[in-house]
Order: structure tokens, then sequence, then C-alpha cells
């Protein structure tokens, strides 16, 4: 495909998406709260031993455990990255 069958907002938008990859957020030097994280991972064990494991469910507590590893480490301003690199 040649450029020029691509709208300038569509280049534009492409532009603005890889200098967004570029940007790599900086891990904090001290964890944060670490309450969040041992939380998610107490309630999915609780969860898999519990009478009402079901494997449909378990990728909620998998969710939770992601997004608080994530904020943990990389801060709770990780989501505006990624939702900027995901939109752009």
């Amino acid at each position: 495909m040649s450029l020029t069958e691509y709208t300038d907002e569509q280049l534009e938008k492409e532009l603005a998406r890889r200098k967004a990859k570029k940007t790599i957020p900086p891990m904090i030097s001290e964890p944060l709260n670490t309450l969040p994280i041992k939380g998610a991972c107490k309630e999915y064990i609780e969860f898999l031993y519990s009478d009402d494991y079901h494997e449909d469910e378990s990728d909620n507590y998998q969710n939770q455990i992601f997004k608080a590893a994530l904020e943990m480490v990389y801060g709770y301003d990780v989501w505006d990255y990624v939702i900027e690199v995901i939109s752009s």
C-alpha cells in the first residue's frame, strides 16, 4: 500500500500511536500499597478452593491481580498510558 492511500488524519493518528509507544512509563522506585495485590491474590486462592469455583469466573480474579500488579509497579496513572497507546 502507498502512503497516498491514507488520509492525513489516519497518518497523524498512526504517528501519535507510534510516539506514545516509545514513551514507556517509568517504574516507581518504591512499590505503592501492596494490599490490593495481596487481597486480590488471597481472594483468588480462596475462590479456587471454594464450592463456588467456576472456571468461567476465574478471569475476573486474574484481571484484578493484573490490574493491581501494574498499579503497584508503575503507579496508579499507568492506565493513562495504556489508554493512550491503545486508543491512538
